[in-house]
């Protein structure tokens, strides 16, 4: 009987064990069943996370360069402000040279006038 008492408690033994492997494996199972989509969830919620920096900083970067390009607009409308009316002041100045040459002309043609006037009295 001994022996037949050993045999018992060996095989008792190994069925407590496959009965706490079994157990260990459904709680392994149900365990990883949950925490997947955890971990599915959490690594989707890090993407969502950096692609919102990132469109941060993108926005960020165009509003910088929106800046920049309204500044160029500005400088640009400036500098055409200034071409015209440099422009308008040159035609200016060329018509007052041109009135001016005319006056001249007509003053040396006066001088020589009165140059045959005064040789002729």
């Amino acid at each position: 009987m001994n022996n037949e008492n050993l045999l018992n408690i060996l095989s008792a033994v190994l069925l407590i064990l496959a009965i706490t492997i079994v157990i260990y494996l459904i709680w392994w199972m149900i365990w990883n069943m949950i925490r997947i989509p955890i971990r599915m969830k959490d690594d989707i919620l890090e993407e969502r996370e950096s692609a919102r920096q990132e469109l941060y900083q993108i926005q960020a970067q165009k509003g910088v360069e929106w800046d920049r390009y309204k500044e160029q607009q500005d400088e640009l409308n400036n500098l055409r402000k200034t071409f015209f009316k440099l422009k308008e002041d040159t035609e200016k100045i060329k018509e007052e040279k041109a009135k001016l040459q005319l006056d001249k002309e007509n003053l040396a043609q006066y001088n020589k006038e009165l140059k045959k006037n005064a040789k002729a009295s």
